[in-house]
């Protein structure tokens, strides 16, 4: 569970491919780092998901920078899948502005994982509604390039199983759009998921890019109003999460559960080994220098759990994997569950309803 002593052998796997970019985020570091070039190989990839510590691993996630710009994209996905044919799901998420790039490599994974029969989910970044993305990822016709992107994937769909839906980063350039983006996601036909911004504390090394993206208590406020509101139909995860939200943003500590500490890795591109997503200077090891098992157990790995939770974990409101935290969490979440419909039935009974 989430507050284990003792790290168990993971189930998933978050490795960044690349970190290439064709996108300059304004809440992104990734661009704003020299891009060295140098990735893991695909023999490298090989030699590390062998490793016994993933004897027990479910799913998989390719990330970047933007992974669709890694040539080998799918031999990187094959040989993972070679070694370790239990794995159930594999995910990647893309910025979508290359329609006929993205829809080429992801075609290629998509039949890879039909023939494995496993299943393949795609997150398509939509964080504002027209111009307002485009200005959010520093890219002109953005918005139109991604709509490209979704009506090819679409197609793609048709033949080949994909399990579409569309990321948004709620921030204060795209707050007042919320319903609009909902609209249209419903308009393509894909669920969205909204994830609140995250400053990472490397952001404060680039002048002005903590300011951008800070939201005022007023914003936070309408924020949680706005997604707690019985009329936005949210899964009930989602609903536990914002509620949680809303109550880190007045000050109260985080109970919404995270599992990824002892139960996730995350991979860089040049195989630096960091726990969690929140800090990415929290590197505990470099698989160039050590089988990963070893890092995976040491005392610095310990330490830096600790410092995480202790740290990082209170005041948390990263989303990362919530349908994942919650299935090691089932307690939890039954009691969430059981408190909103005690709700429901006390609202049967107010005035108005």
């Amino acid at each position: 569970m989430a507050g284990s002593l003792t790290a168990p052998k993971p189930t998933r796997l978050g490795l960044k491919v690349t970190t290439q970019c064709n996108a300059r985020c304004i809440m992104c570091t990734v661009w704003r780092k020299r891009d060295s070039g140098e990735y893991l190989s695909v023999g490298a990839i090989r030699e590390v998901v062998n490793n016994p510590l993933f004897d027990s691993l479910e799913s998989v996630s390719l990330g970047g920078g933007e992974p669709t710009l890694r040539e080998d994209l799918a031999e990187v996905a094959e040989v993972i899948l070679d070694c370790r044919p239990q794995i159930k799901s594999i995910g990647l998420s893309t910025n979508g502005l290359e329609p006929e790039l993205v829809q080429q490599r992801l075609e290629e994974v998509a039949r890879l994982s039909q023939r494995r029969g496993i299943k393949f989910s795609v997150g398509i970044s939509v964080d504002g509604y027209g111009d307002t993305h485009g200005k959010i990822r520093s890219v002109p016709h953005a918005f139109d390039r991604v709509n490209e992107t979704i009506r090819l994937l679409k197609e793609l769909d048709r033949h080949l199983s994909i399990n579409l839906h569309i990321n948004c980063v709620v921030q204060p350039w795209n707050i007042k759009e919320l319903t609009q983006l909902s609209r249209f996601a419903e308009e393509m036909e894909l669920p969205i998921q909204y994830f609140p911004v995250y400053i990472y504390p490397s952001l404060a090394e680039y002048e002005g890019a903590v300011q951008q993206l800070e939201m005022t208590p007023e914003q936070k406020e309408g924020l949680s109003l706005y997604f707690n509101d019985s009329r936005y139909d949210l899964l009930p995860i989602w609903a536990a999460f914002w509620q949680d939200y809303s109550r880190i943003s007045r000050g109260a500590k985080r109970s919404f559960p995270c599992a990824l500490l002892h139960h996730n890795v995350y991979i860089d591109a040049d195989g630096s080994l960091y726990i969690c997503a929140a800090d990415e200077s929290l590197v505990y090891g470099n698989i160039n220098d050590a089988p990963i098992d070893q890092i995976w157990y040491s005392d610095k790995a310990k330490r830096t759990r600790a410092e995480i939770q202790k740290n990082y974990c209170p005041q948390c409101t990263m989303a990362c994997d919530i349908a994942f935290s919650l299935g090691q969490e089932f307690f939890y979440f039954a009691r969430f569950l059981l408190k909103e419909e005690v709700k429901k039935f006390i609202r049967r009974f107010q005035p108005g309803h």
